[in-house]
Protein backbone atom coordinates (compact mmCIF):
# COMPACT_ATOMS: atom_id res chain seq x y z
CA UNK A 1 0.00 0.00 0.00
CA UNK A 2 2.82 2.40 0.87
CA UNK A 3 4.56 1.75 -2.45
CA UNK A 4 1.38 2.46 -4.41
CA UNK A 5 0.80 5.65 -2.38
CA UNK A 6 4.37 6.74 -3.05
CA UNK A 7 3.91 6.23 -6.80
CA UNK A 8 0.69 8.25 -6.76
CA UNK A 9 2.16 10.97 -4.55
CA UNK A 10 -0.36 10.37 -1.76
CA UNK A 11 -0.42 8.49 1.55
CA UNK A 12 -1.35 4.85 1.67
CA UNK A 13 -1.94 2.21 4.32
CA UNK A 14 -3.11 -1.38 4.56
CA UNK A 15 -6.27 -1.96 6.60
CA UNK A 16 -6.39 -5.76 6.26
CA UNK A 17 -4.10 -8.54 5.07
CA UNK A 18 -5.04 -12.16 4.46
CA UNK A 19 -2.26 -14.60 3.63
CA UNK A 20 -3.63 -17.18 1.17
CA UNK A 21 -0.39 -19.03 0.40
CA UNK A 22 2.85 -19.80 2.22
CA UNK A 23 5.23 -21.72 -0.01
CA UNK A 24 3.44 -24.88 -1.12
CA UNK A 25 0.65 -24.48 1.47
CA UNK A 26 -2.63 -22.85 0.42
CA UNK A 27 -5.52 -21.60 2.53
CA UNK A 28 -7.99 -24.03 0.95
CA UNK A 29 -6.00 -27.00 2.31
CA UNK A 30 -5.93 -25.68 5.89
CA UNK A 31 -7.63 -27.61 8.69
CA UNK A 32 -9.72 -25.66 11.20
CA UNK A 33 -8.91 -26.58 14.80
CA UNK A 34 -11.77 -26.99 17.29
CA UNK A 35 -10.32 -25.83 20.59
Amino acid sequence: ARDIGDELGVGGYLADLERTRVGQFVKEDAVRLKI
